[in-house]
């Protein structure tokens, strides 16, 4: 079927994301953005101060503030209208004009902390303190006893927190690789069984439940008269 003139022209202004320009504050939207850009071709500068200040009204709607006796939320908002207008909106500012400089802050990239080996942090910090006590044991049968004690938390803290069972010579060769070589346990050390762990965990949780208190009885309150029997 052959298309109408109204569908050609729909399809003619179909408007794709990756065409349209840039939001310079996507929170506000695009239509707050288009009525800025309207702003700035009125001519008269009355006129044009007068629909900014109608704009920054709307743009406190959609955002949900209160302006009323508000000078601090009033401020940023006339602050963002300046933003949304690629800094080229010339009207009365009610506040100094921000400067462009001042607003364009890229806060920097956080530092992270690349010391670590691969697949460290899962652990946490508390095992890398104690891989760390556990290396200056000088008396080598006490650490390497300490070590295996030390294997068995990691075993027991995967089972808690995963479903998949870790087997025992990846956990040592985790520890040689976090110990820096220092804990050098044989690979066919054995290590808790995993089902008693399983249980362990069990026990702990079961534990931890309480039983609800029952209702305090009330002293006070009438007692029921038992019915005579006939």
């Amino acid at each position: 079927m052959p298309l109408q003139n109204n569908q050609i022209t729909m399809i003619d202004t179909l408007e794709y994301n990756s065409a349209r320009k840039r939001l310079f504050i996507p929170e506000y939207g695009r239509n707050i953005q288009k009525m800025v850009e309207y702003c700035i071709t009125i001519p008269n500068r009355e006129l044009r101060t007068k629909t900014a200040e109608v704009i920054v009204e709307v743009m406190a709607i959609v955002r949900g503030y209160s302006i009323e006796n508000n000078v601090e939320t009033l401020h940023k908002l006339w602050d963002h209208l300046f933003i949304i207008s690629d800094f080229k909106l010339d009207v009365d500012f009610p506040f100094p004009k921000p400067e462009p400089k001042s607003l364009n802050y890229h806060p920097s990239k956080p530092a992270y902390n690349t010391d670590e080996p691969n697949g460290y942090r899962n652990y946490g910090k508390n095992i890398k303190y104690l891989i760390q006590a556990v290396c200056t044991i000088k008396d080598e049968k006490e650490r390497q006893k300490m070590a295996i004690l030390l294997a068995n938390h990691i075993k027991k803290s995967n089972l808690t927190w995963n479903k998949d069972i870790i087997p025992d010579e990846i956990i040592i060769e985790q520890i040689y690789k976090f110990s820096h070589g220092k804990l050098n346990l044989p690979l066919d050390t054995i290590l808790m069984d995993s089902q008693n762990v399983y249980a362990l965990n069990n026990r702990v949780d079961n534990s931890k439940k309480q039983r609800l208190p029952s209702p305090p009885s009330n002293k006070n309150a009438p007692k029921k008269k038992r019915k005579k029997s006939k």
